[in-house]
């Protein structure tokens, strides 16, 4: 019988290039047939591993977005991590997609937040009769607040009996005729949205309306 005794570093030199070869192999196929399989939105071609195109949204992502527009047109794809993500762009196209061919881009992606964060409740994270359950009750709601007479009125009046009391209080203060009124106009309105949010009006000068209106200034940025 013979035994034949190989050298370990043998089958390491020759497992690395196989290896390589093979994912080489798998991802060429893999890139073939995706794009065989449907035509894809025009993209730049450098992608990083596991970041994609998020290194070119690190500072200005608006004024990126506009750059890729005008390279690429109205429609474009970017990669967010791995995540493909679509960009459109112009009237025409957001009234196609949205309008005239809503029932065909209705669904909601999968993703970390929707997964994750929101359960898949609310209407930014469901599809299908779960998202027409959903604003239907959204709608009736808001036509109850909204009514004459509903809490949406008596907030709105809370909130205007409070806003002229504050500006005769800045008038009075007011040095050379010139008063700043808007950050009690801020927040009066984030009093009403909160009071909708929560049902319980907030005095504008408390702390916790101050804190919520910077918070959704800092949300919108």
């Amino acid at each position: 019988m013979n035994i034949t005794v190989s050298h370990p570093g043998q089958h390491e030199d020759s497992f690395k290039p196989t290896v390589a070869l093979s994912l080489i192999a798998a991802l060429a196929t893999a890139y073939l047939l995706n794009k065989r399989s449907r035509p894809q939105p025009p993209s730049p071609w450098v992608i990083l591993p596991g970041i994609g195109h998020l290194l070119r949204f690190a500072k200005d992502p608006v004024d990126q977005l506009r750059v890729l527009r005008k390279q690429y047109g109205d429609v474009f794809k970017v990669y967010m991590g791995t995540m493909p993500v679509v960009f459109i762009n112009g009237y025409d196209v957001v009234h196609e997609v949205l309008h005239v061919r809503g029932a065909e881009f209705s669904q909601r992606p999968q993703t970390f937040i929707t997964d994750r964060l929101a359960d898949h409740k609310g209407l930014l994270n469901t599809s299908g009769h779960v998202w027409t359950e959903q604003k239907l009750n959204i709608v009736k709601t808001l036509h109850k607040l909204t009514a004459a007479g509903g809490l949406l009125e008596r907030y709105m009046e809370t909130a205007l009996n409070n806003l002229a009391d504050n500006f005769n209080c800045l008038i009075q203060k007011g040095e050379g005729g010139q008063v700043d009124v808007a950050p009690v106009l801020k927040r009066s309105v984030c009093s009403i949205s909160f009071a909708m949010a929560y049902g319980r009006q907030l005095d504008l000068d408390s702390d916790l309306l101050l804190s919520y209106t910077k918070m959704i200034e800092q949300l919108l940025g």
